[in-house]
C-alpha cells in the first residue's frame, strides 16, 4: 500500500541549489513531487532499493506520469503488508542547457509512452517534461 510521509529541510536546500521548487507537493496518497533528486539520504526509515518482483523495471526510472508507475507495479497499491512511498522529480526541457544537461541513460528505464530519440532531453523534438521516479519501502 502507498503511505504518506514527510520529507525534510535538507532536501529543500538541495532543490533550491538545483533551481527547482523546494516544496513537496502531494499528488495523491504516497506519491510526492519533489524538487531534488536526493531522496535516499533523507528517508532513513525506508529501503531505497526494495524488491518489486519485476524482471524488466526496478525501483527507479523515468516516466511521463505517476499512473505509469502504478500500472507497472500493482503491488504498490495492492499489498496489505508492505508500505511504499514514491517520489517524482520533474525534469523540464526548457530548464536544460544546450551544452550537456539531463541524459536518458543515467536515470533508469523509461516507462513512458513517448519516443526518446536523442541523448539529451534538451535535443528531444517532442518531449518537454518527464519525471524521474523512485520507489521506497518502509522498513
Amino acid at each position: 500500500m502507498l503511505i504518506n510521509d514527510v520529507g525534510n529541510e535538507i532536501s529543500d536546500l538541495i532543490a533550491s541549489m538545483q533551481g527547482n521548487n523546494t516544496s513537496r507537493e502531494k499528488i495523491t496518497d504516497g506519491i510526492y513531487e519533489i524538487g531534488s533528486f536526493g531522496g535516499s539520504m533523507f528517508l532513513p526509515d525506508f529501503d531505497h532499493y526494495p524488491d518489486l518482483d519485476h524482471d524488466e523495471y526496478g525501483e527507479y526510472g523515468v516516466c511521463d506520469n505517476y499512473l505509469q508507475i502504478l500500472d507497472i507495479f500493482p503491488i504498490l497499491k495492492s499489498s496489505k503488508e508492505r508500505k511504499f512511498l514514491i517520489t517524482l522529480t520533474p525534469v523540464r526541457k526548457k530548464n536544460q542547457s544546450s551544452d550537456g544537461g539531463w541524459r536518458w541513460h543515467k536515470w533508469g528505464a523509461y516507462i513512458g509512452t513517448k519516443n526518446p530519440q536523442c541523448e539529451y532531453l534538451y535535443d528531444e523534438p517532442d518531449i518537454d517534461l518527464i519525471y524521474c521516479y523512485h520507489i521506497y519501502e518502509k522498513k
